[in-house]
């Protein structure tokens, strides 16, 4: 089973400088152990987005992310 990503949960960038930052916005509504879920469009600290989701679980209108899901930086 692949992991849910989660608001707070930690994204390594793969661009020189990034360094490793937390997914800082999530679902408002869907909580998974407490925690907003992540989807695709939601940002990380170093400005990714998340690009690639669960196509079969929608969240919000959007597929729902898993931990190393790849963002517009890698």
């Amino acid at each position: 089973m692949i992991p849910v990503a989660r608001l707070g949960d930690m994204h390594v960038c793969p661009i020189p400088g990034h360094g490793t930052s937390p997914i800082t916005s999530a679902s408002p509504d869907t909580k998974v152990n407490f925690l907003g879920a992540a989807r695709v469009g939601d940002v990380c600290g170093c400005g990714a987005v998340i690009t690639t989701g669960f196509p079969s679980i929608i969240v919000d209108n959007r597929p729902l992310a898993y931990l190393g899901s790849p963002t517009s930086h890698g």
